[in-house]
Formats: structure tokens, C-alpha cells, sequence
């Protein structure tokens, strides 16, 4: 067996092209591998805590070692190269200056390259993207954002890495399936909340925040949990300096006590009270 393992690193080493990836893996060869597989696993695990990366994640990410160190099905040359070629891009993640929104972006862009088409990661994008698009309010910056997620995957997926499972589609083409089910049905779905409807009010966005909580403290508006409440002020508002609202940036402003965003509301409010005053008898 040890003839067999010398002559297939002999080989790769001189025709690695001509190995076919079809070739079954000795079990020795398996043998061999699977504690320094699991070390470097457990090296890529600690980065990626080091670097803040959502847990569930991390458990994605640390599947394919798992896999090839406790195999439960036959496997194959395409899937201890396939591996090696997924550490490599590990190893060659700059997370300082990656070009994504964050860490944990960055690590979906590696698998995405990699063409990690596992159930798990597929699932994981999906909700990961529903919960991005959910920020927005109106059906118009929705489906900017779904087209920004699908730009982003295609751009991911240009190398031509070979996908884990050779047998399933490629991550790449059940994400923009899902993508093009979802956008249709929002398309498809009239909403009451399009841009050209929305109230335009005269107040930055921390006085409309705190204006719409007093509003809702003092019974004027149905009491509703806040970040429901939020996402219908995103909905269907727009301040003076900020068209498209982020409904998790109005309810951070819910609290406020600031003076000079209080002023804002408190002038036109005593104003109201004053016109109003003319018609009751007080």
C-alpha cells in the first residue's frame, strides 16, 4: 500500500492534470490523512472565531474537512483535490482588506468560489439574503438589493472551480433559480408602499424617529412592538436628508433625548396646539 501511496505522489507531481478525478481513494491513503486533515481544520476553525464569523458559519465551513476526515460514503481524487484547493483559498483570504460588507461576507465569497454547493450553505444564503433584503421597506429597493445579491454571486462563481458534489448543480445555479422565484413574486405582488407614495416630511432622521415614538407613546398610533413599528416608518417615510429609510436606523433613534432633535418636532407641535386652541373652548 505504502508503493501505492509513493507512486500516486509521484504521479501528481508530474501529471496532475492527467489524474483522473474519478480515481477511488485507498483507504491507506485515507488513513494517513485524516489527523493532519482534522488538525487544519480545527486551524481554520480558530481563525475564523478570531475573526467574529457568525458560528453557523463556521459549522458550514469546517463541513469538508469533516467530511474527508470521517467519510461516510466512497470517495474520490476530486474531492481530496478539491480540498486542497478550498484551503488554498483559505489560506489566501486577506480579512483585513477583504472587498465585502463584512468577515462573515467574506467567507461566503470563498465558498461561493469554491462552488460549496452543500444543502446547508445553500439554506444558510438564502436566509442570510432574505434578512438583507428585509431591511428595506419599499418593493423598488427590494429588488435593487436582490439584483445587487445576484451581481455578487455570479461574480463569485466566474473562476470555474469544480463543485464539491460533482453529482448536485452548482451553488451558483440554485441561488439565482431561488433569486429569480423570489424577485418575480415581489414583482408580481402590488404593494401600497412605492416610493411615490411615501411621506415626505421636513425632519432629518432622528426627529422623525423620536417624533413617531411619541406618537405611538402618547396613543396616537396603535401600539406595536418597535421593530414592526420601525419598518412601517421605513415603509412609508422619507426624511429630509435620507430617501431610502433603514428601519434598524429608526429604531436605534427611538430613544433619543437629544435637545436639538427634540427642538425640531417641539416647534411646529406647539404650533399645532396653538391653531388648535382656537376653536376649544379652554
Amino acid at each position: 500500500m505504502v508503493v501505492i501511496l509513493d507512486l500516486l505522489a509521484e504521479i501528481k507531481k508530474v501529471v496532475p492534470s492527467e489524474i483522473s478525478p474519478g480515481l477511488p481513494l485507498p483507504k491507506a491513503f485515507m488513513a494517513l490523512q485524516s489527523e493532519s486533515v482534522i488538525k487544519r481544520c480545527e486551524v481554520h476553525r480558530d481563525i475564523f472565531r478570531a475573526q467574529d464569523i457568525e458560528p453557523k458559519l463556521i459549522t458550514i465551513a469546517t463541513i469538508p474537512f469533516k467530511q474527508f476526515a470521517h467519510p461516510v460514503r466512497k470517495l474520490y481524487w476530486r474531492n481530496f483535490t478539491w480540498l486542497k484547493g478550498y484551503e488554498d483559498k483559505l489560506n489566501t483570504i486577506d480579512w483585513e482588506n477583504a472587498d465585502c460588507n463584512s468577515k462573515t461576507e467574506a467567507l461566503m465569497s470563498v465558498l461561493l468560489k469554491c462552488d460549496f454547493n452543500d444543502d446547508r450553505f445553500f439554506i444558510y444564503c438564502k436566509n442570510y439574503i432574505v434578512e438583507r433584503t428585509n431591511r428595506y421597506g419599499t418593493k423598488k429597493r427590494r429588488l435593487a438589493e436582490f439584483g445587487e445579491c445576484e451581481k455578487l454571486i455570479l461574480q463569485d462563481t466566474l473562476g470555474g472551480f469544480p463543485a464539491y458534489n460533482h453529482r448536485w448543480p452548482n451553488i451558483s445555479t440554485t441561488l439565482i433559480e431561488w433569486l429569480v422565484i423570489e424577485t418575480n413574486s415581489i414583482k408580481a405582488n402590488e404593494s401600497f408602499y412605492e416610493q411615490d407614495y411615501k411621506i415626505e416630511f421636513n425632519l432629518d432622521g432622528e426627529s422623525l424617529a423620536m417624533f413617531w415614538k411619541h406618537m405611538m407613546e402618547h396613543g396616537i398610533t396603535k401600539q406595536v412592538g418597535l421593530d414592526l413599528y420601525a419598518k412601517k416608518i421605513a415603509a412609508t417615510c422619507s426624511s429630509k436628508d435620507t430617501v431610502e429609510l433603514k428601519w434598524t436606523t429608526i429604531k436605534s433613534k427611538f430613544h433619543l433625548k437629544t435637545p436639538k432633535y427634540l427642538q425640531r418636532i417641539f416647534d411646529p407641535l406647539v404650533a399645532i396646539v396653538a391653531d388648535i386652541k382656537r376653536f376649544l373652548k379652554l
